[in-house]
């Protein structure tokens, strides 16, 4: 066997990766007169953040989109997910104190990572926004964790947020994950499936009978439902984790720093526990917002999907009927799970266009 026969083969797939990635930089890349495409890092409570900012037309209203998690950025992503509501706002991701690029351009100076601090450094991007764009108020746009800092900052700070768009409300999320198990038990025995509704019955008697005291015990024991509860009669909308995988691969602004962070995660799950469990214990132990006052001085617009077994959307829809603001309206979509943003972006975006538009 030739040398040149066993290297075209070894040469071939990074050569495919090259061309698929370099097609989608072209593809995604913004070149209208007043469009921005950065990906930068601003000052926030001392320390450098990064911040992805695209759109067509930088005198669009802003969005600012606040990632899921705790610690699970998605802005390499956003090329899939945003790219329909780029023709119509200026749209901004942000990894948060604690996690993806931010983590590592911080160099181990991002401590302490709070709920207050995640809340100071949201204020001092916001503001940034605002300044720099000459826009006296954005729109905050929260999805499953980050609703958490979204709707507190949409209390704090009204006078600076056209509205307050929430994806994925987290209400509380322990009661969530009980709630989203029993209805899923209640299906499959509906259905005919009494040793799943047995078993996801049993996962609630274990883990209503676990210490409910933060630690990774506890978490574990809700992650051990939640991952019970999700694997049934998987919503078939849902894209595989390696669909995650690639999406982030092929993503035009993929950085080394990306890929760190995601086997941070899955191969280094202790480190990760460690380093976001003051936002973890705060979104299971002391987050309920059922407990806050539900009335806002911002239009507040609720995006939910019917099929979602971690923010149920019968419980955000509860919440929701309490709700008093200038301005509300709920979206439930149908036959769709908790990564909607993901598994149906042109479903995501026409939704998010469809309740903005009141906002205006």
């Amino acid at each position: 066997m030739s040398v040149l026969s066993m290297v075209l083969p070894a040469l071939a797939l990074p050569c495919a990766f090259a061309l698929t990635r370099g097609r989608q930089i072209y593809k995604h890349s913004i070149v209208s007169e007043h469009g921005i495409e950065e990906c930068i890092y601003v000052p926030l409570g001392g320390i450098k953040q990064y911040i992805q900012i695209r759109g067509q037309d930088v005198r669009n209203p802003i969005i600012l989109f606040l990632h899921g998690g705790p610690g699970n950025p998605t802005s390499c992503l956003s090329y899939h997910y945003q790219k329909g509501l780029e023709q119509d706002y200026t749209i901004v991701n942000w990894d948060q104190r604690g996690c993806g690029r931010t983590y590592y351009e911080s160099h181990g100076k991002d401590s302490p990572v709070s709920t207050q601090q995640i809340l100071s450094d949201l204020d001092g991007l916001v503001d940034y926004l605002r300044a720099r764009f000459d826009q006296p108020r954005i729109i905050l746009l929260g999805y499953s964790w980050g609703t958490v800092p979204g709707v507190l900052y949409a209390k704090l700070h009204p006078e600076k947020l056209v509205c307050y768009l929430s994806v994925c409300q987290c209400v509380h999320i322990l009661s969530g994950a009980v709630l989203a198990a029993k209805n899923t038990a209640d299906d499959a025995r509906a259905h005919g499936d009494l040793a799943c509704a047995e078993s996801l019955e049993k996962e609630i008697e274990k883990f209503m009978h676990s210490d409910t005291q933060f630690s990774k015990r506890g978490f574990f024991a809700y992650a051990s439902l939640r991952d019970a509860t999700c694997a049934y009669r998987k919503n078939r909308s849902c894209k595989p984790l390696s669909a995650y995988f690639r999406t982030g691969l092929l993503s035009p602004d993929c950085h080394l720093r990306d890929l760190r962070w995601k086997l941070r995660q899955i191969l280094l799950g202790h480190a990760y526990f460690a380093h976001e469990s003051p936002l973890i214990e705060y979104l299971s132990m002391e987050f309920d917002l059922r407990r806050l006052p539900p009335d806002f001085r911002v239009p507040v617009y609720f995006l939910c999907a019917d099929d979602d077994r971690i923010c149920p959307a019968d419980m955000i829809e509860g919440y929701f009927r309490r709700v008093s603001a200038p301005q509300k309206r709920l979206l439930r979509i149908p036959d769709q799970a908790h990564t909607v943003f993901f598994d149906r972006p042109e479903v995501f975006c026409s939704s998010v266009k469809e309740l903005l538009g009141e906002a205006h």
